[in-house]
């Protein structure tokens, strides 16, 4: 490893110019939220911070090594920016983030990135994945001692390696404080075993809000056909599924116009179809007294009607040519962003980071929300998110557990006082949206995010996540309480919280 105690006068003006930059991004962010008179008081931060959000590490750590990523290459600008000076104030606030880190811990940050992208089952497979990144972090876990601190990928996939046995139960880390606010607390709540958890999500990695699942509206068309005000109907907590069908309903769709001119009331997808499941508790895995889950032998009979109604709905629907759903989970942002930019759709069901592509193809007004509730007895509305999403694993034999786990909460901290304040705030609140209830619907979709236990490690289980989406998909005349009798039994639960037991005494 490179010594680096004798570090130049040049480097560590270039630190502190970083951390100042980095102060000025956030209290630029935070001064548009809500101006501050001169007379306001300015007590001491540490008085009055919630527990959450407060600092408990140490000033300075002098670790005087390489921390090393290794990060799906799509992704892995969450980590890295090459340069402080540039038009993309994302890339400027994580340079800034890894500078303060730097300082802070005395550490260099390295990422290395690796193709990571998804490829689906070949043929006799049951599990889709990433050969050459699993393979790498299968290969290293061989070796004495890691090569990495951090490894950083498709959540789906990262979840069979933190089951093999390949990562830290990350509260064994004592610098790691994941109920800090920059932690997924909901993930941890829904996916931990018994305490431990040994893959995580948070701000550290942006795409947590990237990929959230949200349903755009098209303003103009929801004020032709005098659908009221979708953001206070939101907001007051009465969006449901019914009236989704029901505004989507009035919008008509000429049958005899091709698909580069028809007008649709939904565009819908696979991943879309899973979050709306999982958003009308429409929820096939049933967790017992003691916390586990299993799949029962019958479906039970609320999954069943709701699941029932919502795939008789989309394939009608795609069947009479108002509602377009790609049979391809990889051509749904190439075939729908376009439909709805020009105008064409009422409603459209997909990530919110996708309304980065939105602001600069579509004339039309739009706006955002949640993913609606079955019905107003349902208490809270879920948001789902791809679960392409990055997921965080420190490797089981990582080299030196002490300042992995220091730098790893610096990363996560810093991300969420500066990185987030940027993307979230500026990038996708204020570029991306005009209306100003829009912003108060997107804090309430954010709040909202619940990532199930069946999404999170549907690859470990053979995709029991997928039930909704192929039963669309493919079109089957099956009902959906037959699909799932003949295919629960091959999603071995039980199998998984045996690996899980057995981590747990490791």
């Amino acid at each position: 490893m490179k010594h680096k105690t004798n570090r130049s006068v040049r480097d560590l003006t270039v630190r502190l110019l970083c951390v100042m930059l980095c102060a000025l991004l956030a209290a630029g962010i935070l001064a548009g939220c809500g101006k501050k008179t001169p007379d306001a008081p300015t007590d001491d931060p540490t008085d009055t911070e919630p527990a959450d959000n407060r600092d408990d590490l140490d000033d300075s750590y002098h670790f005087d090594r390489d921390f090393v990523i290794l990060s799906r290459e799509s992704t892995a600008g969450e980590f890295d920016s090459a340069s402080s000076i540039s038009g993309d104030d994302v890339a400027n606030a994580i340079y800034s983030r890894n500078a303060q880190v730097e300082a802070r811990a005395d550490v260099t940050i390295k990422v290395e990135p690796l193709n990571g992208e998804w490829k689906a089952a070949g043929e006799g497979e049951t599990r889709g994945g990433n050969a050459e990144f699993e393979g790498r972090v299968r290969t290293n876990a061989l070796s004495g001692k890691s090569a990495y601190d951090l490894i950083a990928t498709h959540s789906a996939y990262l979840a069979n390696l933190a089951v093999e046995g390949l990562g830290l139960d990350l509260t064994q880390l004592e610098d790691i404080n994941l109920t800090k606010r920059w932690w997924n607390e909901a993930y941890y709540n829904e996916c931990n075993f018994d305490g431990a958890i040994y893959m995580m999500v948070g701000d550290l990695a942006y795409t947590l809000y990237d990929y959230m699942e949200v349903v755009f509206f098209n303003e103009n068309m929801a004020e032709t056909y005098d659908l009221g005000d979708l953001y206070d109907l939101a907001l007051d907590g009465k969006w449901t599924y019914t009236l989704m069908k029901e505004y989507a309903a009035k919008v008509h769709t000429d049958l005899d116009a091709d698909e580069n001119s028809r007008v649709y009331g939904l565009l819908t997808n696979c991943h879309a179809q899973r979050a709306l499941a999982n958003a009308i508790e429409a929820n096939y895995l049933v967790k017992q007294d003691d916390g586990t889950r299993i799949y029962p032998d019958t479906m039970n009979d609320i999954a069943e009607t709701r699941l029932s109604d919502f795939i008789k709905y989309v394939r009608d629907g795609r069947d009479a040519g108002s509602i377009y759903s790609p049979k391809s989970w990889s051509d749904e942002k190439g075939t729908e962003n376009p439909i709805f930019a020009s105008g064409r759709a009422l409603f459209y069901m997909q990530t919110l980071g996708e309304s980065l592509t939105l602001k600069g193809t579509m004339s039309d007004s739009y706006g955002v929300l949640p993913f609606p509730k079955w019905d107003n007895d349902q208490i809270e509305y879920h948001t789902s998110t791809k679960d392409s999403l990055t997921s965080v694993m420190v490797p089981a034999n990582v080299a030196d557990p002490k300042s992995t786990g220091v730098v790893t909460e610096l990363l996560a901290m810093y991300s969420n006082q500066v990185v987030i304040n940027v993307y979230y705030e500026k990038v996708l609140k204020l570029q991306s949206f005009n209306n100003p209830k829009c912003i108060r619907m997107l804090e309430m979709i954010r709040l909202s995010a619940n990532l199930s236990f069946q999404q999170v490690f549907t690859n470990c289980l053979d995709n029991p996540n997928s039930l909704v989406s192929e039963a669309i998909r493919f079109g089957t005349p099956k009902e959906i309480s037959t699909m799932y009798a003949s295919d629960h039994t091959k999603w071995n639960i039980a199998k998984l919280y045996e690996d899980l037991k057995a981590l747990k005494k490791t």
